[in-house]
């Protein structure tokens, strides 16, 4: 699969998403404990916060070669420092970020080459198959969490 086929499947994966997050009424977007302890307006700061941070690790490793690597253990902490770092946005500012930083960085992935793509890469691993999975793993949270609310 070459670059314009992964950023395809990217835009798929996101669009799917989005699609079943609009499909959230607006007065339970921030209902909190939805999905997992977060709000499903949370749940679009945290792929937003990960798309921000995943275009700095790649850009990071395109500058210097150092390939940042996050801890199992950590994970969690870093979401939840994203998370506190956004949690003053409101619906309206959650939207745009949601929309901002996919926009950001599927323009910075445009710019790359395709020896950039390769799966087995450091960088091909985080655009070919994270942030896909990532897209994917929390369209099918808030599908879940729109048969609860």
């Amino acid at each position: 699969m070459g670059k314009s086929e992964i950023l395809e499947t990217l835009s798929n994966e996101w669009e799917q998403l989005l699609s079943v997050a609009q499909s959230i009424p607006d007065d339970t977007l921030e209902t909190t404990d939805s999905v997992g302890h977060w709000s499903v307006a949370q749940v679009l700061t945290h792929v937003a916060s990960w798309d921000e941070e995943v275009r700095d690790r790649l850009v990071e490793f395109s500058r210097s070669g150092i390939n940042r690597v996050t801890l199992d253990s950590t994970v969690h902490e870093l979401n939840e420092r994203l998370l506190e770092e956004n949690k003053e946005k409101d619906l309206v500012s959650t939207w745009m970020y949601f929309y901002g930083a996919h926009s950001a960085l599927v323009s910075y992935l445009q710019t790359l080459p395709e020896e950039v793509f390769d799966p087995e890469s450091y960088t091909g691993n985080w655009i070919v198959n994270i942030v896909p999975q990532h897209y994917s793993g929390h369209m099918e949270d808030i599908k879940a969490a729109s048969e609860q609310i």
